[in-house]
């Protein structure tokens, strides 16, 4: 047996970098030994208030109109500053949210990340699956099962896979999005 150590390979989301480029974050990166960059992939025109919703940052574009020079421009940016690529496309919105139009806006988004990030070749989207805040968690959780099936069958298509975070957000144990 080689007494070579194993390594693994470590990344970091880019949201608390949102206010850099996505050259200034992967030169950080390179320039302090991480490997991978979790791309944050809010849609562009999320807003991020004062003080407010500082889990949100784009550092990909326009996922809606994505095209392939968008994604060789931004591999090649990465693996510039001598990184190794993206572990993961990160979108952490609540998509059982019970405002309907929001609901359909975040799956949307969805689906555009999964096209962007075949263009990309990143095999993971991270995503929360939330709760529909008007309803108990075990209704949330039928609710899931209804809702899920087709967004994940549409990653699944695209050879992608999402990988769902589990966090227990302030406020959200009382209902309160």
């Amino acid at each position: 047996m080689g007494s070579e150590k194993k390594v693994v390979p470590i990344g970091f989301l880019t949201v608390p970098l949102a206010d850099h480029s996505l050259a200034e974050v992967a030169k950080f990166g390179g320039e302090n030994e991480f490997e991978y960059l979790e791309l944050a992939a809010w849609p562009e025109e999320t807003s991020r208030g004062e003080g407010e919703a500082a889990y949100i940052a784009n550092h990909l574009g326009d996922a809606k109109n994505f095209t392939q020079m968008m994604a060789d421009d931004i591999n090649s940016t990465i693996l510039k500053f001598g990184m190794n690529g993206i572990s993961s496309l990160a979108f952490y919105e609540n998509m059982l949210t019970a405002d309907p139009s929001q609901r359909e806006y975040f799956h949307s988004h969805f689906k555009n990340l999964v096209l962007a990030a075949e263009k990309l070749g990143v095999k993971h989207i991270g995503i929360f699956p939330g709760r529909n805040q008007t309803k108990t968690v075990d209704e949330s959780l039928i609710e899931y099962g209804k809702v899920f099936p087709d967004l994940l069958k549409h990653a699944m298509d695209h050879g992608r896979e999402a990988m769902f975070e589990n966090c227990p957000m302030e406020g959200w144990f009382e209902g309160l999005p």
